[in-house]
């Protein structure tokens, strides 16, 4: 071998050594660049509670749910909120329907018509602008509760504007939400729907080694506290809804994190200043969409002033 094609040889030899065999480059051969940092496992139904024989179990397109007959609600509804859905491009319809799997029980519109009670929705529905069908889906009456109107467009929706928060830094989060039944409760209409004096989120991040879980208990109330006085276990909230909220969790892994709380692990609560509506109080010189319904069903557009929430057509029936 001559002394250039030996040097040319432990030139290559040298090269290889450090750097590994050239690869040539192919559409076929991911880059560097474009392999995904972390593999996010989405892990089937580990966002239903455990489902007891006889109960009806009914599963969307987006999210599943369990509907108890005699309160005439949900008792439970579960969805995954990922990242990537966050930012989705279709609109709310405020098109408020039966649930076509639960047609004879949840034909509510006129339970609903001047109760005084937003419907309020347990799966949000800017959580389901991903998809056409989810958005459609999210506005069934059994995704529906009486809520008071200053909770829903208040402390219910400070929660739900942060679960989405945590969305954004989790990647994928795992919800269960509803309303705490119990005995001698209130009711609208003629069908009887109760209206729960609490209502419950648990919040679940699994992408090991990331593991944690929250819990949220709230009256179904005006009130201007922070969301971590209603923060509690998984494990707390569980004993006082009768429910197995994440079954599927490991035994040890479900204990540790349903029977610990941390409210700094998942960040301060944002300081956005949030509208909500508070009927007795509300400041005669500012206006607010109206709480009446029209003829099919949909939210009034007008805009009033009136102290009870309802315009000048609405009034009548108040």
């Amino acid at each position: 071998m001559d002394f250039n094609l030996r040097s040319l040889y432990f030139s290559l030899l040298f090269l290889i050594t450090i750097y590994g065999f050239p690869i040539k480059a192919s559409s076929n051969i991911d880059t560097l660049d474009s392999i995904p940092r972390q593999t996010i496992r989405k892990i089937p139904k580990l966002e239903e509670p455990k489902i007891y024989p006889k109960e009806i179990i009914v599963r969307h397109f987006a999210y599943s749910l369990v509907y108890d007959t005699s309160f005439r609600i949900a008792k439970w509804v579960g969805y995954v909120l990922s990242k990537e859905n966050l930012n989705g491009i279709y609109q709310r319809t405020d098109n408020f329907m039966p649930d076509p799997e639960l047609r004879k029980y949840t034909d509510n519109d006129e339970d609903y018509r001047s109760s005084g009670f937003d419907r309020g929705h347990l799966v949000p529905a800017a959580d389901m602008r991903w998809s056409q069908t989810a958005i459609i889906e999210s506005f069934y009456y059994s995704n529906m509760t009486p809520q008071k109107i200053s909770f829903n467009r208040g402390i219910w929706s400070r929660l739900e504007a942060e679960i989405r928060g945590w969305a954004e830094k989790e990647e994928i989060l795992y919800i269960v939400c509803g309303p705490v039944l119990e005995k001698n409760l209130s009711s609208i209409g003629k069908n009887k729907i109760t209206v729960p004096n609490l209502f419950f989120k648990a919040i679940l991040a699994y992408q090991p080694p990331v593991m944690k879980g929250i819990a949220f208990l709230i009256p179904n109330n005006d009130t201007k506290n922070d969301l971590k006085n209603y923060a509690i276990t998984i494990d707390s909230l569980e004993s006082i809804i009768n429910l197995d909220l994440f079954p599927l969790l490991p035994d040890l892994e479900e204990r540790q994190i349903e029977g610990t709380i941390c409210p700094s692990c998942w960040g301060p609560e944002k300081k956005v200043k949030y509208i909500t509506t508070n009927t007795n109080n509300r400041d005669s010189h500012s206006s607010a969409q109206c709480s009446g319904l029209t003829s099919k069903g949909i939210r009034c557009k007008n805009k009033t002033t009136n102290k009870n929430g309802y315009c000048h057509v609405h009034q009548r029936s108040q």
